[in-house]
């Protein structure tokens, strides 16, 4: 329920945001935790499109991650920082980047080498597919990722027809 009612007023926060930028969602996400349970530990992370930037964020034990041309690194670790610090990072994407949000419960199963080499296969459902069997194995519910495969947003059909009749 703890982690529902987070969601809910994260939701509340980001969507009243005029301009979306990196420390006006950082500010949301800091009104979103500031009264949280203090006995809880937090594996968190955000992250957010605008364009073509990518704002991440971390709070508690989490990382992200990215595969970009074959390269791929770790952008963004909350592991030694303190446990209410929330960190955060952008950059700019590219066609066909991977983009892997974890929690450290992952990170603990799911080595990097292991995640690098999954992320070799072109989609999301196929990485998570090779993933799974080593992820049910741990029976642990703290193990959660979002991996995400960044394509350029494409004109819609509407705005298509709107842009040839002016």
């Amino acid at each position: 329920i703890l982690g529902k009612d987070l969601l809910e007023r994260l939701e509340q926060e980001f969507f009243t945001i005029a301009d979306k930028n990196l420390e006006s969602i950082k500010t949301a996400i800091l009104n979103t935790f500031q009264n949280t349970v203090d006995n809880v530990n937090y594996s968190f992370a955000a992250g957010a499109f605008v364009n073509n930037i990518l704002y991440l964020f971390a709070l508690g034990k989490a990382k992200a991650f990215i595969k970009r041309d074959g390269n791929f690194g770790k952008v963004l670790d909350s592991t030694s920082y303190s446990p209410k610090e929330i960190i955060s990072s952008s950059g700019f994407l590219k066609e066909q980047d991977l983009i892997v949000l974890a929690t450290d419960a992952f990170s603990q199963i799911i080595t990097q080498d292991e995640l690098n080499l999954s992320l070799n296969d072109s989609l999301p459902t196929e990485i998570t597919e090779s993933l799974a069997p080593k992820i049910h194995k741990a029976e642990d519910g703290r193990i959660s990722a979002i991996i995400i495969k960044y394509g350029n947003p494409k004109r819609s059909e509407v705005a298509a027809k709107t842009l040839e009749k002016e």
